[in-house]
């Protein structure tokens, strides 16, 4: 799909006409230049096919002297001649699977590394040379494609590239993550703390079983992994749960910056590997499919992309995963790598080599299909590579109804391959996310490839054996058949073979399937009419869809005793028991009878005043086929439905939607009361200058013009009243068109893009050379961030409308073009487009800031403060009666004088709008208390034995607040105070007061504390604290030394009378102390060496006799072992010390 060009007032010469008219007439040239402009993915492989080096190359070093660019060699390791000759040897010696899947990485990774040495090494001299020149920057080798990446010159390019063993020279491309978000909420699952998705591809029935990926290690590369998360830290391989100790070794490659420890700034990967083995150690939040199996990571993406060299090198340490230092494990390669990420559609074959060599080496390659973007409009062939690979295993996406999602990219693949090979669900999907939080409502195929990976890791449990073809097999034949109107047949290039089914594959493996079919069809006057339907296994929750033609059903089910139901919208569903037998075909038709229906009615009023409210919205949220209905001039409504239990919504604008549960069964009465929702003006947004410069139009109707529109930084919801549209008067036709179309759109597509419309297209007529005010307020259009603001044109030239523009001075690159249902950056020279908001705010609920909840005044006279929303009035309440009003300023503040009575006053702000009532702010209530003042808790409470210097803390609690306090150290005779003048005491918080003394220097037997409190009005009290204080003078301890006796040991002291520790020489004699200085007897070991301390503690020398046993310590102590001379003579001693004769 290529983006057209605008024409504008400025250009609309004779020769810009004619231009305009040949454009029209040859597409292809007027749409050159965007083609160019946009961020489309170029075919290197196409442009690069008569020469090496590529023209895309050749660009690059027209901008930058220094570019980094990819070499690829023209030879390839016969890695498929080595996994053979493996394979024969494993057979020949009867090893294990497991040990046989390590030979054969072993065998690739070799192989692989051999002919990349022996191929490059002319062109690493050359560049070894080229670095001591300072051509070459840096260069880097990769054996898994026999490549390299090289940061060099053009010259240095062009000299590699005439290298006979040098194939192609590459410019170092980006490629992206495949994310697209919604503010959608999460799905509910059928089980506890089971996602949708999980419970959608059965795996929790496989949990029952005992099957949950134990033992098996998934990978990602992807934009990192918050490795501590909730979710993921017992899974994540480089963990010991039972030590607590973490080793990122062989466990996390970060491709972009080289940390050492597992991050994600982006929140891409933590999401994907959430879907693979999340789940939290008490059982909640089971997001993963694979709970029971490891992870490990690789990021190879920042800000949504990644370059060529970092998914080479990424790709590289997944086959043989590197530790900090180089040393490479080819047993920690993963079992099941997943890939969310591609480039475009098309033959681009950058990658194929290490998708092939990862299936070599037993790795399981699961990739996204791809998302539509400004780059890849979908439709047949748009499928990315690298998931277009016949050796890729490309996953579409699905959404709760197991339709393909609008966003999943399509097939055939270039080689003539169904594509995608399998879907999963991928829509509105909830996962763990960095800050150890959680998210739904993701949408993209990046959230559907990690279902499949999980499901491997699931197969690899049950049989570690099975080769990378045979799991697509079970994949591809255990897949539910999914179809629609676009794809009849299955497979189809919009599903693939289905819906991956992780019961059913894992069950075929373990006892095989059978095979149910039959019809399910509704009797109309005696004729059997089919139903479009649903057939599925209770137990396994497992379901197929009918056709809607003949009502027949076919499904493939595990072995073993079910019950199978049938069930059809506005029908009765019917169950029968069936048993599955091996490769056997059973029969089982339905004949379902129609749900009675039923009615419900009432009248929908006013919370606040009680009057009916007319024009109120009515539908059943669990049910979209019943149209909604709405509230007449008297607020009634009825509702007519199947029978049942449903949430019937009411909605309004300017009132709160409200939910509440029914049961429609005959004839029931609801009557629901909606609380009103009250806004106050926002003000306008706008980015243009205000100067009309040009206006735009395209020829055809339907395209659009789009701004993005942010609320201040303190706002996080407005409601979007009116849209603001300045049109110029082209004067190309006597007819001159005014009607155009209005539309909303949130800002939760892919980078801040339009992801949802929220209101539109809003027929609408335009005032020409002046603005064009609309009102939306009847959209009730709520904005929770950044919005689009979108004209429509919907008249063709030359009667269209010209959308003014500025000159772009400052350009706010904001503006946006809507062609063809995609959303494109406009041109700068385009200048800014004069397209406006208006907003307001709900008004918020008001509240009391001062004075504070429990508050005492002594002071009837108060002020009341606190927040509430700009042109609200404040009808200040206390003790139910009216004190008061104000008008809240634009500041969103407001002060009420009052008068306080005595005792309790409860205090509660009222907000009013145009006379009616908004919101009441909580209770705050204070007290006016005129007593005298008390002190309470006075500490210290009990006697105390203090020495000089110390500190004593006096404090007490009051009903005083803002009083003046200090207190007094008297002697207990004389009652006269110790210090010389009375000390302060601080108030540190309401009705709190301390103060600290210094101990003096003297000697002071139960001195009394005096504390006295003055309150504002002048009132004072004093009181004597309970406790005493005692001052005593330190004692001087007598300094030991030499050898002292006490607690059973001998210690020795030094001079400054320090205990002595360790070795000790004493009048020729050698001692030892310990730790504590005790004196040791007997034997004692230091280090690896034994020494013998006699009974004084001496230690000996020479022959010593212990018992029978004879032993010899050397001039320095040490106990001696092996042969020794001694005085001329040998003797052995063994290695306890003992003369052996």
């Amino acid at each position: 799909m290529k983006r057209k060009k605008q024409y504008h007032m400025r250009l609309f010469s004779i020769v810009a006409a004619l231009i305009m008219v040949f454009s029209l007439l040859t597409p292809g040239l007027a749409n050159a230049e965007l083609i160019e402009r946009s961020s489309r993915y170029v075919n290197d492989s196409e442009t690069a096919a008569k020469e090496k080096m590529s023209n895309r190359l050749q660009a690059k070093f027209e901008k930058d002297e220094r570019v980094t660019f990819l070499i690829k060699f023209k030879e390839k390791a016969d890695t498929t001649k080595a996994i053979k000759q493996t394979k024969d040897i494993a057979k020949k010696e009867k090893l294990s699977a497991n040990k046989e899947k390590f030979m054969q990485r072993s065998a690739v990774v070799s192989e692989l590394k051999a002919t990349a040495h022996e191929e490059q090494q002319n062109v690493v001299k050359y560049l070894e040379q080229e670095v001591h020149r300072g051509n070459v920057e840096s260069f880097k080798s990769y054996f898994i494609v026999n490549g390299m990446a090289v940061t060099a010159t053009k010259e240095v390019a062009k000299k590699i590239a005439a290298f006979s063993e040098v194939e192609k020279v590459l410019p170092n491309e980006t490629r992206q993550l495949f994310v697209s978000t919604t503010k959608e909420n999460s799905l509910n699952s059928n089980l506890a703390n089971v996602e949708w998705n999980v419970e959608r591809v059965g795996a929790p029935a496989l949990w029952e079983k005992g099957i949950n990926g134990t033992g098996v290690v998934v990978a990602s590369i992807d934009s990192g992994v918050q490795w501590d998360h909730p979710a993921l830290k017992e899974k994540y391989r480089g963990y010991n749960a039972a030590t607590g100790e973490v080793n990122h070794d062989f466990n996390w490659f970060d491709a972009t910056a080289g940390r050492s420890v597992p991050y994600d700034d982006l929140a891409h990967g933590t999401h994907v590997t959430g879907t693979m083995v999340g789940s939290e150690p008490d059982g909640s939040n089971k997001i993963g499919i694979a709970p029971g199996a490891k992870w490990i990571a690789v990021k190879a993406f920042s800000e949504t992309s990644g370059s060529d060299a970092n998914l080479l090198a990424a790709a590289e340490w997944i086959l043989v995963p590197t530790d900090s230092k180089g040393n490479t494990r080819v047993d920690m390669a993963p079992d099941v790598v997943n890939n969310s990420w591609g480039g475009g559609p098309g033959l681009d074959e950058w990658y194929r080599d290490v998708v092939k060599e990862w299936r070599n080496a037993g790795i399981f390659p699961t990739f996204s299909a791809g998302n539509t973007s400004m780059t890849n409009n979908g439709g047949p062939g748009s499928v990315a590579n690298p998931a277009n690979y016949p050796e890729a295993f490309a996953v579409g996406a699905t959404d709760s109804n197991d339709i393909v999602g609008d966003f999943s990219l399509r097939g055939p693949s270039p080689y003539g391959e169904i594509k995608p090979d399998i879907s999963a669900p991928g829509a509105n999907i909830r996962s763990s996310i960095p800050h150890s939080d959680y998210e739904g409502g993701w949408d993209g195929t990046s959230m559907a490839a990690p279902a499949v990976s999980a499901i491997v890791a699931l197969l690899y449990e049950v049989d570690g054996s099975l080769s990378v073809d045979k799991i697509e097999e079970i994949l591809i034949k255990t897949a539910t058949p999914l179809t629609d109107k676009e794809y009849p047949e299955s497979p189809n290039d919009g599903y693939g073979y289905g819906l991956v089914n992780a019961y059913n594959a894992v069950s075929s493996i373990r006892e095989g399937l059978g095979i149910l079919e039959g019809k399910v069809v509704q009797t109309n006057e005696g004729s059997d009419l089919p139903i479009r339907g649903k057939v599925s296994v209770l137990e396994s929750r497992q379901y197929v869809n009918t056709n809607p033609e003949n009502g027949a059903y076919k499904l493939a089910h595990t072995i073993g005793n079910y019950t199978v139901q049938a069930e059809a919208y506005g029908y009765q569903s019917k169950q029968q028991s069936v048993t599955f037998e091996k490769d056997k075909v059973l029969q089982a038709d339905f004949t379902l009878k129609e749900i009675p229906k039923g009615t419900v009615s009432g009248v929908i009023t006013d919370e606040k005043s009680g009057e009916a409210v007319e024009g109120v919205t009515l539908l059943l949220i669990e049910d979209a086929n019943i149209a909604p209905v709405s509230t007449d001039k008297d607020g009634r409504y009825t509702l007519t439905a199947y029978e049942g239990t449903y949430t019937l919504r009411a909605m309004r604008s300017g009132y709160h939607s409200q939910d509440v549960k029914i049961t429609i069964n005959g004839d029931s009465h609801v009557d629901i009361d909606l609380k009103p929702f009250f806004t106050y003006p926002g003000g306008e947004i706008g980015y243009d200058n205000g100067i009309v410069d040009a206006a735009s139009m395209y020829f055809g109707g339907g395209a659009g013009w789009a701004v993005k529109m942010s609320l201040p930084k303190d706002k996080k919801s407005a409601i979007v009243t009116d849209g603001v549209f300045h049109f110029k008067n082209k004067k190309y036709s006597d007819t001159v068109g005014t009607e155009f179309s209005v539309e909303v759109w949130d800002a939760s597509g892919s980078n801040g893009l339009p992801g949802k419309k929220l209101a539109g297209p809003i027929t609408a007529e335009a005032v020409l050379d002046d603005w064009t005010v609309v009102d939306l307020r009847d959209y009730n259009i709520k904005v929770d961030g950044d919005f689009y603001m979108v004209y429509i044109q919907t008249l063709n030239y030359p009667i269209a409308l010209g959308l003014a523009t500025d000159n772009g001075n400052p350009y706010m690159e904001r503006s946006y073009q809507y062609l063809d249902g995609e959303f494109y950056p406009a041109f700068v020279e385009d200048g800014n487009y004069m397209i406006r908001a208006r907003i307001s705010y709900e008004v918020d609920t008001p509240v009391i800031t001062s004075p504070k909840h429990d508050e005492v005044f002594k002071d009837e006279n108060i002020m009341v403060e606190g927040n509430a929303s700009p042109t609200t009035t404040i009808k200040l309440m206390n003790n139910n009666k009216e004190v008061g009003t104000a008008k809240v300023g634009d500041d969103g503040k407001f002060t009420i004088p009052t008068k306080m009575t005595e005792g309790e006053n409860k205090l509660v702000a009222v907000s009013m709008l145009n006379g009616k009532l908004t919101g009441e702010s909580g209770p705050i209530t204070v007290s006016l208390i005129k007593e005298k003042p008390v002190i309470k808790d006075l500490k210290p409470a009990i006697d105390q034995n203090v020495f000089p210097g110390e500190k004593v803390e006096i404090s007490f609690q009051s009903n005083v607040i803002g009083g003046e306090a200090n207190f007094e150290v008297k002697l207990p005779a004389q009652k006269n105070a110790h210090s010389s003048s009375k000390n302060k005491m601080e108030e540190v918080e309401p009705g709190v007061y301390k103060g600290v003394w210094t101990v003096p220097d003297v000697k002071i037997k139960n001195a009394i504390i005096e504390v006295e409190l003055t309150d504002i009005d002048g009132n004072r009290v004093t009181q004597e604290a309970q406790g005493k204080l005692t001052i005593n003078q330190p004692e001087v301890e007598e300094v030991k030394t030499g050898w002292n006796f006490g607690n059973g040991n001998w210690y020795y002291y030094d001079k400054k009378g320090s205990k002595v520790t360790g070795w000790l020489k004493e009048r020729a004699k050698w001692y030892y102390l310990d730790k504590s200085g005790a004196m040791q007897t007997s034997w004692l070991k230091e280090g690896a060496k034994w020494y013998y301390l006699d009974k004084s503690g001496a230690m000996q020398t020479g022959w010593l006799k212990e018992g029978a046993k004879w032993y010899y310590l050397d001039k320095s102590g040490v106990m001696q072992t092996g042969w020794v001379t001694i005085s001329g003579k040998r003797y052995f001693f063994n290695s306890s010390g003992v003369w052996v004769e």
